[in-house]
């Protein structure tokens, strides 16, 4: 089985472990241990494609950030996060 998680939260470093990122961290590593895993994870910094122990990290950059600032009742938001949406499925 494959599982992909698909997050704005996963944590780029140490620091980025408070709140919900230390729990999708983690979460992503215990299933791991069950399955292959693959975290699609949006960064505002630098995009890959990474191993941590049995899980695959792929990042990809987003134009905007915040993501959670885009309001879909905006149309001047409707573009930032159609190419986010787009540079995900990439």
């Amino acid at each position: 089985m494959h599982v992909v998680v698909v997050t704005t939260s996963y944590p780029e470093s140490q620091s980025g472990r408070e709140a919900a990122g230390g729990f999708v961290a983690e979460f992503a590593q215990q299933l791991s241990r069950h399955a292959r895993v693959t975290v699609v994870a949006a960064t505002a910094g630098r995009q890959g494609v990474h191993t941590e122990g049995d899980l695959t990290v792929s990042r990809f950059s987003v134009n905007r950030w915040p993501l959670s600032l885009l309001r879909p009742l905006h149309p001047a938001d409707w573009w930032p996060a159609f190419t986010t949406l787009r540079d995900g499925l990439r």
